[in-house]
């Protein structure tokens, strides 16, 4: 269960916080106040999140060290078979009277991130905190459910990290040359290993079904004797983390097609719009279509992104068919900022009467996020139709919600 045994966190390792500091001492990030005020405070999560190489790991794991370091230190095995909560539970097992103990969970998969709900985070035992890290896109991402949202945004101290750190660019070397000599058939074993973890697909990935996915018996000894592959208990194959930073390209055919042939729809909604957020716009975009194309009205969020991905792909009529169907269905989240879209499009397109309509119609549903949005739009439409009094008239509506 916890790897590695636990111990206090002021005498852990960095090793045990699952960071590779390559001996080097740790310099001051911007963001170090940042996290520290989250140590501080009652709320029971603190969440860094970064782009790759920011060092938020290393940046958590050292203020945990110097705010938290009599709290037990409990690292799970990291394993997409095992549920959160059988984490949170083990941990609160741990706990005496008095005792105060951080669960820690780095490099948090877009699976793990929506299993963090109100309730797990309103009942954790008194004496535990969850410290975490996560890529931006996993946390910021258009996958990312609105209950997960509102959690965090009640019940955690969320912090952005930002920039670079040369701390650990030698163990990135170090998996680059690694993967550079490998041979042609070993890297299309880490591959698969990889990009399963890229896209956050759930479940584990063990030897029969990655030589299932490969074709043939993979020979992973010198992907494990390299430690770019590490076996878990469980039969988990989990890639060296920075793999996935040197890894260049796609997403890999056999786990886009197993993605496709196993997943239920929920699951496979998260895991497109997931691989969307890395930026696998095409294929992710193939599997909403698909998605969308069922006419489940509870898959609305889908159709307004389609329309987003259609318009970012220069084809204006597609996304206005996909934002109607998006109306279409009276969402109350997806619609609103669909009828707004519409009007955006007929305003540049010098539709003033349509575009005026989709704008009332978005107004009218009493949507707080799109209102603000929707009468900066009317303004500008305003201000373009030659009607300045009434551009007016809305820039002040906007300065009275601010």
């Amino acid at each position: 269960m916890w790897r590695p045994p636990p111990t206090a966190v002021a005498k852990a390792p960095l090793s045990a916080f699952g960071v590779h500091d390559g001996g080097g001492d740790y310099q001051p990030r911007d963001y170090d106040n940042d996290i520290t005020r989250a140590l501080r405070s009652r709320r029971p999560l603190t969440l860094v999140h970064s782009g790759r190489l920011a060092g938020s790991s290393r940046a958590l794991a050292e203020a945990a060290r110097r705010h938290l370091p009599d709290h037990v230190l409990l690292v799970p095995i990291p394993d997409p078979g095992v549920p959160l909560s059988h984490f949170v539970a083990a941990a609160a097992r741990r706990l005496r009277h008095g005792d105060r103990a951080v669960l820690w969970l780095d490099a948090l998969t877009p699976g793990l991130l929506e299993q963090i709900d109100a309730r797990l985070l309103s009942t954790l035992p008194e004496g535990l905190r969850i410290c975490a890290t996560a890529d931006t896109e996993v946390v910021t991402g258009s996958h990312v459910p609105a209950p997960v949202t509102s959690a965090l945004s009640q019940h955690a101290e969320i912090v952005a990290a930002s920039g670079r750190t040369r701390q650990g660019v030698g163990e990135r070397d170090r998996v680059a040359e690694a993967l550079t000599a490998a041979t042609i058939e070993q890297r299309a074993v880490l591959r698969i290993i990889t990009d399963w973890g890229r896209i956050g697909m759930p479940g584990r990935l063990d030897r029969g079904l990655l030589r299932r996915l490969h074709g043939a018996t993979p020979d992973l000894s010198w992907a494990r004797s390299t430690r770019l592959v590490e076996e878990l208990p469980g039969g988990h194959l989990r890639p060296h983390p920075l793999l996935a930073v040197v890894t260049e390209g796609s997403i890999c055919d056999a786990v886009w097609r197993h993605a496709c042939d196993t997943l239920d729809g929920a699951t496979r909604l998260r895991v497109a719009l997931s691989a969307y957020d890395r930026g696998e716009v095409s294929d992710s975009r193939k599997w909403c279509a698909e998605l969308a194309a069922t006419g489940d009205p509870a898959l609305a969020p889908v159709m307004l992104l389609l329309g987003s991905m259609t318009l970012d792909e220069g084809d204006t009529k597609a996304a206005r068919g996909w934002w109607r169907r998006t109306v279409d269905t009276d969402h109350p989240e997806s619609a609103p900022p669909a009828m707004k879209a519409l009007g955006d499009l007929d305003r540049e397109d010098m539709e003033w009467d349509l575009a005026r309509y989709w704008y009332h119609r978005a107004l009218g549903t009493g949507h707080s996020d799109v209102a603000m949005s929707v009468m900066l739009g009317l303004a500008k439409l305003e201000e373009e139709a030659g009607d300045p009094e009434a551009a007016r008239h809305w820039r002040q509506q906007v300065r009275r919600l601010r």
